[in-house]
């Protein structure tokens, strides 16, 4: 592989962007069969898995190394280089210095362990990016349920009669519906994107939360114990948070899994059908959707059967986790009502 340095200023990079998008590369890397120098170029000869090797690019070899400001040249002089790099940096080397650093640090071998794709993309660098942005584009669509599910559910739950039967009809309404053919009418409004998807993922998945919340606020404002308070004269503050809310508290967690574990499926599928991220997202469904025409080819199934098996075991997963949350919560709670 030989190693280019894009002629592009440093530019900096928060932590969230780093940790949703990763660093952004500021090198390229080539595949080659051979190269040589000539003068002040590298003449490189691409490689090609079909055996055709016939195609041959030429570097200046400080175009290889440094980030250049093409439009100020570059200009040879007792055997060296003179040049300024897009930061504005005027920089003069040897010729022998510069092969030198190709020859050390720019001429790599690399081995990708699950081979490449179709457009030479390393398989396993695209499972492990995919696994980030899937499993945060659930996170935040979760957040986002979770959210406005809860300030839904407060608010269905202790309206007035008139105004709860329609919220509750609505939530009904949407929670009948399934939840990927909104969102996917939802996508074609607004338009593919990550926010797109974590924002229509988290508001329709909402009234499932909110559903939750509204029924068990109902239901604990029916306790006898709520009568009794408030006879007392107890303050409906310290009603609702000492007797109400621990109620919520405990559907609300288990219907926060099982969102998560349905945004993971709503996100892969959305990528499966192309109506999701953007193609600088990659995700398991959109690794799916590209390779899907290999499961058939001896070889090569499993650029289909990774990410298949990815999304399989990490809903089971999620899946497991909030049975057990589920169980765990009733479990609780029906000894502290014992």
């Amino acid at each position: 592989m030989l190693r280019v340095v894009e002629n592009k200023p440093s530019e900096p990079q928060d932590f969230f962007s780093k940790l949703v998008h990763g660093t952004k590369p500021n090198d390229i890397f080539i595949p080659i069969s051979s190269s040589r120098y000539e003068g002040t170029d590298i003449v490189i000869r691409e490689f090609s898995a079909s055996g055709d090797s016939s195609f041959v690019s030429r570097y200046n070899i400080a175009d290889v190394v440094y980030p250049l400001k093409l439009e100020k040249g570059i200009v040879e002089r007792n055997s060296g280089l003179f040049f300024e790099t897009s930061d504005g940096i005027a920089i003069e080397e040897s010729i022998n210095d510069i092969q030198g650093f190709i020859d050390g640090q720019y001429l790599l071998k690399k081995k990708f362990i699950l081979g490449t794709d179709r457009f030479g993309r390393d398989v396993l660098s695209r499972m492990l990016a995919s696994t980030r942005a899937t499993l945060f584009a659930a996170l935040i669509a979760t957040l986002i349920a979770i959210v406005t599910g809860l300030l839904l559910g407060l608010f269905t739950g202790f309206s007035k009669r008139k105004e709860k039967s329609f919220l509750n009809w609505l939530l009904q309404s949407v929670s009948s519906i399934p939840a990927m053919l909104l969102i996917i009418a939802i996508m074609f409004l607004v338009g593919k994107g990550f926010w797109n998807v974590c924002l229509a993922t988290g508001f329709i998945m909402s009234a499932e939360i909110a559903r939750v919340i509204a029924g068990t606020l109902c239901a604990a404002k029916e306790k006898r114990i709520i009568d009794g308070a408030t006879a007392l004269g107890i303050p409906r503050r310290q009603i609702i948070r000492k007797h109400i809310l621990p109620d919520i508290t405990k559907p609300f967690l288990a219907s926060a899994a099982i969102v998560f574990c349905g945004a993971i499926l709503i996100e892969s599928g959305l990528s499966f059908l192309d109506v999701g991220m953007n193609a600088s997202f990659p995700s398991w469904g959109s690794m799916i959707r590209e390779n899907f025409g290999y499961i058939i080819v001896p070889g090569y199934a499993y650029l289909t059967l990774l990410p298949g098996m990815a999304i399989f075991f990490v809903s089971i997963l999620f899946a497991t986790i909030a049975t057990r949350l589920h169980h765990y919560i009733n479990n609780k709670y029906y000894w502290t009502a014992v």
